[in-house]
C-alpha cells in the first residue's frame, strides 16, 4: 500500500499541480495509485479536490468520505468533503419539482455540521444550512426552517449576486446568500402568521440594504397585519407601480376586501389574475381566483363566481394541491367537473371576457397567433384570426416574456392607435395572454 506524508515528493508535485491548476495531470497520476489502494490523506485531498474541479463530484464525495472515516482527525479533507457533499447530497433537492426525503436530508445536514462544527463559517456549510432551510419552506415546516436559520451568522454570509448568462444570452442575476438568509426568515414568519417578528426582521434586511422586493412586501403586509393596515396598503400599492408583479395585487385586493372596499378589491384582483394566470406563483392564483369569486357571489353572480371555481379547481388540481367538495360541486355547476377532462381553453377565455367587463374595458377580444418578433427587440407582431396584423409590445404581454415565439397562440384586446413618430395609424394588440 502506497502512503505519502505532506512532505513527500508525490505530494508536492501534486500541490504545485493544483496550484497550477492542472487537475487532470493530478487525476491521472492518482487514479491508479489510488486504485491500488492507497489511502494516505493528502494524495486523496488533492484527488478530491481535482475531482470536484472537473465535476465528478460524486466521486469526489466518496473518497473524502472515507478519508474522514479513516483519518477523523485531518481537517484539510473537510473543504472537500463539504463541497462534494453539498453538490451531490443536498444541492439536488433544491429543484422545485423534487419530493425529497426530509429526514435523510436532514441526517445528512446534521452529519456535515457535525463534521464541520469547527468552522461555522465554512462557505458550503452555511450553504447547505440555507438550502435545508428553502426546503423546509417549500414544505410548510417554517418552524424547522426557522431552527436551522438560528445556526447562521448573516453577517458572514456572502453579499454578491450570483450572475450568469442564460440561453438567450442575457444575464440573471440571483439573490445573494445574505439575501437569502432574510428572505427566508421573513417567509417563515410569514407562515407562521408571527407578525411582529417578521416586522423586525424585514426592517432589519432593509437596514442592512436588501431591497429585495419579497422583503418589501412582507414588510407592508407585517405593517397591515400588526394595526398599520393604510401604511401597509400604502406602500403595497407604491411597490405595485414600481415593479409591477401581479401578485402584489392580490395582496392589496385582500386588504381592500378586508377593509369592506369591494370595488376596490375586485378591480385589483381582476387585474392581477388577467396578468398571471398562466404564470407561477399558483399560491396567489389561488387567492385571487377565491377572492373574485367570493365578491361575485356577495352580490348574486353565482354563475361567474362558478367559473372563477372551475379555473381554481383546475389549478390546484394540475399542481397537487387539495380541492374541497364545495369547490368541486360549484367547478361542476358551471359545466366543469372536477375529474374530466375539460375545455379550459375555453374556460379561460371566458374568464377574459369578464375580466375586461368588470374594468369597463369595452373593445373587442381578438384571438391570434404570434407571427414575428424582431430579433434584439421589445415588440413583435400577431396574426389574428380576423387575418389583421396587430402590432404589439412585450409590456402588452401578461405573462413570462420568455414564452414569446412564433406560433404561441394569444388572445388579446385590439385596439387602434397612432404613432406620433411615424405619423400614421396602427392596430394594436393590448393585454395579451397565452390560450
Amino acid at each position: 500500500m502506497n502512503t505519502h506524508t505532506q512532505d513527500s515528493d508525490f505530494v508536492h508535485q501534486l500541490k504545485t499541480l493544483s496550484r497550477e491548476g492542472k487537475h487532470d495531470d493530478i487525476i491521472r497520476m492518482v487514479s491508479p495509485v489510488w486504485n491500488n489502494g492507497a489511502t494516505d490523506p493528502w494524495t486523496g485531498y488533492y484527488y478530491a479536490v481535482s475531482l470536484n474541479r472537473k465535476g465528478n463530484t460524486r466521486k469526489a464525495y466518496d473518497i473524502a468520505s472515507s478519508i474522514l472515516h479513516s483519518h477523523p482527525d485531518f481537517e484539510d479533507i473537510i473543504s472537500p468533503y463539504l463541497y462534494s457533499c453539498y453538490k451531490v447530497m443536498i444541492e439536488p433537492f433544491r429543484e422545485a419539482g423534487s419530493s425529497p426525503d426530509l429526514a435523510q436530508l436532514e441526517e445528512t445536514v446534521q452529519r456535515l455540521l457535525k463534521i464541520s462544527e469547527q468552522r461555522p463559517t465554512e462557505f458550503f456549510r452555511t450553504k447547505s444550512i440555507l438550502c435545508l432551510a428553502s426546503i423546509y419552506i417549500r414544505h410548510a415546516e417554517a418552524d424547522k426552517a426557522l431552527e436551522y436559520l438560528e445556526l447562521i451568522n448573516p453577517f458572514t454570509l456572502d453579499k454578491e449576486h450570483y450572475k450568469f448568462e442564460n440561453q438567450r444570452h442575457k444575464e440573471v442575476v440571483l439573490q445573494s446568500d445574505f439575501e437569502k438568509f432574510y428572505g427566508f426568515k421573513a417567509k417563515a414568519y410569514e407562515m407562521k402568521k408571527e407578525w411582529e417578528n417578521c416586522l423586525l426582521i424585514c426592517e432589519e434586511a432593509l437596514k442592512q440594504g436588501v431591497t429585495d422586493i419579497w422583503i418589501r412586501r412582507r414588510l407592508a403586509l407585517s405593517k397591515i397585519n400588526t394595526g398599520k393596515v393604510q401604511e401597509g396598503l400604502d406602500e403595497l400599492k407604491e411597490l405595485s407601480r414600481l415593479k409591477k408583479e401581479w401578485y402584489i395585487l392580490i395582496d392589496i385586493a385582500e386588504t381592500s376586501y378586508a377593509a369592506g372596499k369591494n370595488d376596490e378589491a375586485l378591480e385589483y384582483a381582476v387585474t392581477g389574475l388577467m396578468r398571471g394566470c398562466g404564470g407561477s406563483h399558483d399560491e396567489f392564483i389561488v387567492r385571487g381566483l377565491s377572492l373574485v369569486s367570493q365578491i361575485l357571489r356577495s352580490v348574486g353572480k353565482h354563475e361567474n363566481a362558478a367559473l372563477h371555481d372551475a379555473y381554481e379547481v383546475h389549478v390546484r388540481l394540475s399542481k397537487g394541491m387539495p380541492v374541497s367538495d364545495e369547490l368541486s360541486l360549484s367547478a361542476a355547476s358551471a359545466g366543469y367537473p372536477a375529474n374530466e377532462e375539460c375545455d379550459i381553453t375555453g374556460l379561460l377565455r371566458k374568464l377574459n371576457s369578464l375580466w375586461f367587463n368588470i374594468l369597463g374595458i369595452n373593445d373587442e377580444i381578438k384571438a391570434g397567433a404570434v407571427s414575428k418578433i424582431p430579433d434584439g427587440k421589445k415588440y413583435g407582431f400577431i396574426k389574428g384570426e380576423d387575418g389583421v396584423d396587430y402590432f404589439f409590445l412585450f409590456s402588452e404581454f401578461f405573462d413570462n416574456p420568455n414564452r414569446l415565439k412564433p406560433g404561441l397562440k394569444v388572445m388579446f384586446q385590439g385596439r387602434h392607435g397612432y404613432d406620433p413618430v411615424k405619423k400614421r395609424k396602427t392596430i394594436e394588440a393590448l393585454k395579451i395572454k397565452v390560450l
